[in-house]
């Protein structure tokens, strides 16, 4: 229990101390000493529930303390009162009040805030670590009052807005490496950032969030719709890509926020000019043509108490230079104020990783226990509700949960049928009776169901397209023929004729290096001096399936003709037995099938010459009467862990 308050309720603050002098710095220094004072960890507070819980329980009345420990104390509290406890004493004295932002929205701006997360993993010599981070930023607005830049002409506005934000505070938290049964990613992260966000800035102040993660600002908005706080909605929307863990502590705050808002009196509300701003910032998602520009409508909104927008990632660098990653070239999309924000948020990102990596490889107690919380097991902040397989909380998302299932009936049924076959299992999941050899649509189905995955995502490169039609075209003599290769480049676009794994276009990178100087215009480059072996030639399973199918069937042509042929064989040898002869050879097939599963073998992949086989879980071949005791046992075992977990 004390693992997961340590690991879900521990933050680390920053708060900007350089705002004196900093009117006495040109912007790049301002800027540099900033990014000095985030990466200097004595500048970061810790901030634990676990020691402001145990201070609550020192103080309780005298004796109380000495006759009730303090892990006597947690487990005496119900896990509704725990939470209310870690409110009362942890997250509502370190919120920010509104006396305390003030300074920055004194000139008529909102209160601007960033979010970000991240996730790496560190390796060692005997150890690899999951880590990330998580981080939320409060900004300060840009030095000219709110009403001198709305009256300010189009061209000193994009002045203003081409000026990096400072940071006034941080708040960041390293996240265990498992939460439940699903380790943790920058989706968490993500999530996470967005209740730190909650957990901080004041009720009664409007604020506009800037993050780069659509997928958490989806989650986000529809965790603010009433509609969707349903425990079915959680499961089969919410909570699919993320811990239900963190959906429902997400849930939670947001749903605290609603309600202390609807308490709070109208005159309380602080005045602030966001909706103003957003409908003036909807000027950036057209041009001057009056057609949509880079900055999509569907990346901006506009809400009086709670607005996002979305700002794609990677446009700077941690120096605030523009990064060579940036899709959009030497631009800042919407613009430089707003991208430097999100950009804040990355970099207090990548602090705490740097300390969470330097604790790694320090394997110093210590700081391992600082910066690298440990795993969750409880997930006292999850749902009223919990999910198990075969004694396993499922945290994450059930449809691993629906897969086992499926397989295991399946199995169930295949020892079920009238055949009485012998199961072999040629996969960890992957079923079949000899009797389905012969059907080829069967193993056809089950290899391209596992090849074909996302294929249209791997091709839909316009320029990759183009340059491998072409380089297949110079290769073949037929680059001058003009209708010809519009006619491939439209095939090309429309199927997979083309396609091309990394190992079968090497000649696309000599074909650059002589042709650079030429004007042909049907050659095509690729952007950043891509290789051959980058992410843009998609995934190298789809190729290889590609370039190696008339093999494959070629290969599964024999094979099945040989089984097929040798079946016939033996089919015309048991017709000689008598009326139990197909039975006879389907019991002495099986029996030597499962005596040839257990004798010792050569294992390559253990480098073991007299391998055996000692986990039933391991066996190739199984009887049918073993098959279904087996799955039995498993949905005994799952109901049984079920009903204990709900009571």
């Amino acid at each position: 229990l004390q693992n997961d308050i340590h690991a879900l309720y521990t933050l680390f603050e920053w708060s900007g101390t350089l705002h004196n002098n900093a009117s006495q710095l040109s912007a790049t220094d301002s800027l540099s000493r900033y990014n000095q004072s985030i990466n200097h960890q004595q500048n970061w507070k810790r901030i634990s529930a676990l020691s402001c819980l145990k201070d609550y329980h020192e103080h309780l009345p005298t004796g109380t303390a000495d006759t009730h420990p303090f892990q006597q104390f947690l487990l005496s509290l119900d896990r509704d009162e725990l939470l209310f406890r870690i409110d009362q004493v942890y997250i509502q004295p370190n919120r920010l009040t509104k006396s305390q932002v003030e300074c920055l929205l004194i000139d008529g701006w909102p209160l601007i805030v960033a979010t970000d997360g991240g996730a790496n993993k560190l390796h060692s010599a005997n150890n690899t670590c999951r880590c990330a981070s998580t981080g939320v930023v409060i900004l300060r607005p840009p030095t000219i009052p709110f009403a001198t830049y709305m009256g300010a002409p189009t061209a000193e506005q994009l002045a203003i807005m081409n000026n990096n934000l400072i940071p006034w505070m941080a708040r960041a938290t390293p996240l265990p490496q498992q939460i439940g049964d699903c380790h943790i990613d920058n989706a968490h992260a993500e999530c996470l950032a967005l209740i730190l966000l909650e957990e901080w800035i004041p009720y009664n102040v409007p604020a506009l969030i800037i993050m780069d993660s659509e997928a958490e600002r989806d989650r986000y908005n529809h965790l603010r719709t009433k509609e969707n706080s349903t425990n079915r909605f959680f499961i089969r929307s919410l909570m699919s890509g993320v811990s239900k863990c963190l959906g429902s502590r997400l849930a939670r705050v947001i749903a605290d926020h609603k309600q202390e808002s609807t308490n709070i009196i109208p005159s309380h509300l602080f005045y602030s000019n966001l909706v103003d701003l957003c409908l003036h910032a909807k000027n950036w998602c057209f041009n001057h043509t009056g057609e949509e520009s880079l900055w999509k409508t569907s990346q901006w909104d506009c809400n009086p108490c709670r607005t996002v927008w979305a700002i794609r990632s990677h446009q700077l660098e941690e120096s605030f230079s523009i990064s060579p990653k940036n899709r959009y070239g030497t631009d800042t999309i919407p613009n430089r104020s707003f991208v430097s924000a999100n950009q804040w948020a990355d970099n207090v990102c990548n602090v705490i990783l740097r300390f969470q990596r330097n604790a790694f490889h320090s394997n110093c107690p210590r700081e391992l226990r600082k910066w690298l919380p440990p795993i969750v097991s409880l997930g006292i902040t999850g749902p009223i509700f919990s999910l198990t397989f075969n004694g396993v909380c499922l945290d994450r998302s059930v449809s691993t949960a629906v897969e086992h299932l499926c397989d295991m009936e399946f199995i169930k049924r295949l020892a079920s049928r009238p055949t009485q076959g012998l199961i072999i299992r040629l996969r960890r999941s992957f079923f079949f009776k000899p009797e389905m050899i012969g059907r080829q649509s069967y193993l056809r189905r089950s290899l391209e169901g596992k090849t074909k995955t996302h294929t249209r995502a791997m091709y839909t490169d316009c320029e990759y397209r183009k340059t491998i039609v072409y380089t297949l075209a110079k290769s073949e003599n037929w680059e001058s023929n003009s209708t010809k290769l519009l006619s491939a480049f439209k095939l090309a676009s429309k199927s997979y004729h083309y396609l091309r794994r990394p190992c079968c276009v090497n000649a696309l990178q000599c074909d650059f290096a002589t042709d650079t100087t030429t004007n042909n215009h049907h050659l095509f480059y690729l952007e950043n001096g891509a290789t051959a072996n980058s992410g843009l030639y998609g995934n190298l399973r789809h190729y290889r399936f590609h370039c190696l199918n008339t093999q494959v069937q070629a290969v599964r042509n024999k094979m099945t003709q040989l089984l097929e042929d040798h079946l016939t064989s033996l089919f015309k040898l048991v017709s000689q037995w008598g009326r139990l002869g197909f039975s006879t050879l389907l019991y002495r097939a099986m029996n030597g099938l499962i005596q040839l599963d257990r004798t010792p073998f050569h294992n390559a992949s253990i480098k073991a010459q007299q391998h055996i086989k000692s986990q039933q879980s391991k066996f190739a071949c199984i009887s049918s009467e073993e098959w279904i005791l087996l799955i039995d046992s498993y949905a005994e075992k799952q109901n049984f862990t079920a009903c204990n977990d709900f009571l």
